[in-house]
């Protein structure tokens, strides 16, 4: 199977792994914003915060070093597996050991058992088996997604049942852990594996992660710092509420955009070497990416009154300003996520920390300096710093990586992109009106795909022998078109 294909089925069974987890999850966050408050979530968000921050504390880059070396051996894995426990361990130690003081911060002594529970999470984390990653290093994806969707949905109902016994906090509790831990267990069980205590090819991994931590932690704080600072500028009940907005506003990111991206990390390691195809990959890769961001974020964009009230109710509704806002972040994430994907391949993490450190102090910065009388206008700010930010790491990324032809050839189709965007917006509300309810909404969204998916299609055909990226796009449909056809015949 060529380099493409297995690409492009990896990212499908991804997208199929997110689009189910997070049909489970919409399903639950529906019920549970309904019989939890904004308070609660507000609570749930202060203890994912700090977790987090462990998450990638402990981040020891193994994972990552196994995607992209260039042999993988059972030295390599139980390293990984050994340095994983270790860390692991002893952070959850003092996580566990500091969370009176934590509460004490934020005055609120609900927080002690739960971040008690948090770090009970991360103990078991330490224990992933490194084999799950070999398979998704040879682009093997079906076992884990079958795994990791039931183990989504048997985590939700734990938390739907909790919600309906307690309803409180608990609920969102009782799913984080089940939803951190069954995926432990059963990456043993997709992927026989024991594994044993050595340091054998600890310097190696080392290296390659020695940078890659403290960029990692920087990269948390970057993206967490908005709501560190809401914790500080607002009450409880609008942290929650701004905490829910974002976690929907990042979905499409998470669990669409971010598994049409995860396979390429290993497949344009493998073509590094060859700088015209890594640059014509690069460009193709990137437009496949934003043929699917560009569109979410404009509907979230424009839609967030309707998406919100139907979702989570009308009491949820007057924060739907903070959604649409916070939405067009999906187009960003996934052009910093290109550019430092880049930064990884090339084995160059000193530079995606120095980069991680200037964004920390130019978002956290910005925020800081500045007052805020409501969310939204923090939101503003924020997402504006970011579209700064995203912009000049990928235009540094793009030029350095391939050259400069490519890096205009790719904003132009981008600019093109957004265009047709904008006219399948315009398209479709000019034929079914705009929409005023969620059937509307639907009916909206549905001439909007079939009028953004024809432009491009049309464009492509066009322009095929004028770029060699759009040319390189046409074959693969038209292979993939003849493959379907034999098969159905």
């Amino acid at each position: 199977m060529s380099n493409i294909n297995k690409i492009a089925k990896s990212s499908f069974l991804l997208i199929i792994e997110s689009a189910s987890k997070k049909l489970v999850g919409l399903v639950s966050t529906l019920i549970l914003a309904r019989l939890l408050t904004p308070e609660d979530f507000g609570i749930v968000a202060i203890a994912t915060l700090a977790f987090g921050l462990l998450e990638v504390v402990t981040m020891t880059g193994t994972q990552k070093y196994i995607l992209t070396t260039e042999t993988v051996n059972k030295n390599v894995l139980n390293t990984a597996f050994t340095f994983n426990v270790l860390i692991k361990t002893i952070v959850a130690l003092l996580f566990a050991f500091a969370t009176p003081w934590i509460a004490d911060y934020y005055q609120d002594q609900r927080l002690t058992p739960v971040l008690l529970v948090f770090s009970f999470i991360l103990l078991i984390q330490g224990l992933h088996n490194p084999q799950v990653t070999v398979l998704k290093r040879n682009q093997e994806y079906t076992k884990i997604v079958k795994m990791i969707v039931l183990c989504k949905v048997f985590s939700t109902i734990i938390a739907l049942a909790v919600a309906l016994l307690t309803k409180s906090y608990w609920a969102l509790i009782a799913g984080q852990f089940f939803a951190y831990t069954l995926p432990i267990i059963g990456g043993y069980i997709i992927a026989p594996y024991k594994p044993k205590v050595t340091f054998i090819k600890i310097k190696e991994q080392f290296s390659f992660s020695g940078w890659l931590i403290p960029s990692s932690i920087l990269g948390y704080l970057r993206t967490q710092i908005d709501t560190i600072l809401v914790a500080k500028f607002f009450d409880t009940a609008t942290l929650g509420s701004y905490h829910v907005m974002k976690y929907l506003a990042f979905i499409p990111s998470l669990h669409i955009v971010g598994p049409i991206t995860q396979p390429l990390l290993a497949q344009l390691s493998s073509v590094k070497n060859n700088a015209s195809y890594f640059s014509q990959m690069f460009n193709v890769s990137l437009l496949v990416t934003l043929a699917i961001a560009i569109p979410i974020s404009h509907l979230i964009y424009s839609y967030a009154d309707i998406i919100i009230i139907t979702i989570l109710g009308e009491q949820w509704g007057s924060y739907s300003q903070l959604f649409s806002l916070l939405g067009l972040m999906v187009f960003f994430i996934a052009i910093f996520h290109h550019a430092n994907n880049c930064f990884l391949i090339f084995n160059n993490t000193k530079m995606s920390f120095y980069f991680e450190l200037a964004a920390l102090v130019f978002i956290g910065g910005g925020l800081f300096i500045l007052s805020f009388e409501q969310p939204y206008e923090f939101a503003y700010i924020k997402v504006m710093l970011e579209i700064l930010l995203s912009m000049s790491i990928f235009t540094y990324a793009a030029i350095k990586f391939t050259n400069l032809k490519h890096f205009i050839v790719v904003n132009l189709l981008t600019i093109a992109l957004i265009a047709f965007s904008t006219c399948s917006i315009y398209l479709s509300e000019k034929i079914s009106g705009e929409p005023e309810g969620f059937i509307e909404l639907i009916l909206t969204i549905t001439l909007y795909v079939l009028f953004y998916f024809s432009l491009i299609g049309a464009f492509v055909y066009l322009l095929r022998n004028s770029c060699s990226e759009l040319n390189y796009l046409m074959k693969l449909f038209n292979g993939k078109f003849q493959s379907f056809t034999m098969k159905k015949i």
